[in-house]
């Protein structure tokens, strides 16, 4: 079924198309206004070194070059699922994620918090970045590290106020709106095709729908339905009954010879030649009297 098809069968089943288009319409709205949209929150943590590694009143934030593979461990360390799995129980749509910012050298530790309240997403935001400081300390103090010599975390940025994120609610309306217009297409395509077949068999079952369009054959007879073919062709022989052949149209019975008709044929005279257009003329005319031998009496002659 091509495009042109499919919209005349859509016209055609006007009263199912119309009314599942309304519905998924209808569908697409009750979704946007069901599905809450979310609030995220992000936070941006920095690495600063220790104050034994650097000159006496430097600025820290020139010797930031080697601390980025630290902060891949810090990530891998406090980004561990069990954790995750505590700061997002019994929060509706919380979720929580800790990398690294790929975007700069620096070693700069994300941290985003998304959520269906707003003051949850904040809650979690402020949980994690005490998560990441404790779990940075403890990997130090494992290490039997001095306190001179620890490296420490700084907050660069905090978000206020959460951005509203409409993903999740466009998601589920388009998803909506796409079943209500794809049953819109299989639905009337369905029934029409349901129609159809049935047409076919009812025109198949008919006893006459073979033979509305006969035509004749050899003999000169049309064709026949099937009654009519059995009232006219012989029945098959029974138990003890003698097959009988019976010749068909188109087969005539031979005919048979006997001696007689042999030599009748062959006594018979022969076959007159052809006449000429001068005899043809010759014979339109009045016949002469024919002429008697001499001697020979001819009656009617003096």
């Amino acid at each position: 079924m091509n495009l042109a098809d499919t919209i005349r069968v859509l016209v055609r089943r006007w009263y199912l198309t119309l009314p599942v288009l309304i519905l998924a319409f209808a569908g697409g709205i009750g979704a946007f206004l069901v599905v809450e949209p979310t609030y995220e929150r992000t936070a941006k943590l920095l690495m600063l070194p220790d104050t034994a590694s650097i000159p006496a009143e430097a600025n820290p934030y020139l010797y930031l070059s080697g601390l980025s593979p630290v902060a891949d461990v810090l990530t891998r360390a406090s980004g561990s699922q069990q954790f995750l799995d505590e700061v997002t129980e019994g929060v509706p749509g919380g979720a929580v994620s800790i990398t690294r910012d790929f975007e700069t050298a620096s070693p700069v530790i994300v941290i985003t918090a998304s959520a269906l309240a707003d003051e949850a997403a904040a809650l979690m935001v402020d949980e994690t970045i005490d998560h990441v400081t404790d779990t940075l300390e403890d990997l130090q103090t494992a290490e039997g590290i001095a306190d001179g010599r620890r490296l420490s975390i700084q907050t660069l940025t905090v978000d206020t106020a959460g951005t509203v994120v409409q993903r999740t609610r466009l998601l589920a309306t388009g998803l909506a709106v796409a079943a209500g217009l794809l049953l819109a297409i299989v639905l009337p395509a369905l029934v029409e095709g349901l129609t159809r077949r049935r047409r076919r068999m009812r025109a198949a079952s008919s006893p006459d729908a073979e033979y509305a369009h006969s035509t004749p054959t050899a003999d000169g007879t049309a064709d026949l339905p099937p009654d009519d073919v059995d009232e006219r062709l012989p029945s098959a022989p029974g138990p003890g009954k003698p097959k009988v052949d019976v010749p068909g149209p188109q087969e005539p019975a031979p005919k048979e010879t006997s001696f007689v008709d042999m030599a009748s044929d062959a006594t018979a005279d022969p076959p007159e030649p052809a006449r000429t257009p001068a005899e043809e003329r010759g014979s339109a005319r009045t016949p002469r009297r024919p002429r008697s031998p001499r001697g020979v009496a001819v009656k009617g002659r003096r």
